[in-house]
């Protein structure tokens, strides 16, 4: 959220790892305090799948951002993030949620067909109601029908970051197969 300019500023970065080389995710682990030190943040690993029982494909759906080496990163995938920020239910995540749709970097078909997807396990449900998170999904989706049919496109009603904070579809890269990391970046309120 931070990254794409939704947001100013965030407590940690969650992230998975994906790799088939032992030796690429020992030398990621190692990186992982100096990392801590220099952005003065906290990295957790930590994912929506630790909570929700998500698609196997997840990371596949995962959107380029850039590499640095051998490094590849990926914003963990967003319409995901959102069903794990609704679970959650913070005013932060909620307000989040809200910024990710406003600024068109999720359809909100998209995030009702991943639920689909989700509700549809019988299994992982460690931490959440299915039925909450299928309530509050249901509030946002109408709050998103109720804006986007509003004649008032005053900045007020519908704030909208810079153009260049949007993620270009034609950016998403094929995935290398030796590292794949997603991140998304989650409130100081999240239970995790």
């Amino acid at each position: 959220i931070v990254d794409l300019g939704l947001r100013e500023s965030t407590l940690d970065i969650d992230y998975v790892v994906q790799t088939d080389d032992p030796r690429a995710r020992e030398q990621f682990d190692r990186l992982v305090p100096a990392m801590k030190n220099e952005l003065q943040i906290n990295l957790e690993p930590v994912s929506p799948g630790d909570f929700l029982p998500l698609p196997a494909d997840v990371i596949g759906r995962s959107p380029y951002v850039r590499s640095y080496g051998n490094l590849h990163v990926y914003y963990f995938d967003l319409a995901s993030s959102i069903i794990s920020k609704a679970a959650r239910g913070a005013e932060r995540d909620l307000t989040d949620i809200e910024a990710l749709v406003r600024a068109g970097l999720v359809q909100w078909n998209d995030v009702e067909a991943r639920w689909k997807e989700i509700r549809s396990s019988q299994v992982s449900w460690l931490r959440h109601d299915p039925q909450q998170i299928e309530q509050r999904l249901t509030i946002l989706g109408e709050r998103f029908l109720v804006a986007s049919a509003s004649p008032d496109t005053s900045p007020a009603a519908s704030p909208l970051p810079p153009e260049d904070a949007k993620i270009d579809p034609e950016s998403v890269d094929t995935r290398s197969e030796e590292r794949r990391v997603g991140k998304e970046c989650r409130s100081r309120w999240s239970p995790y």
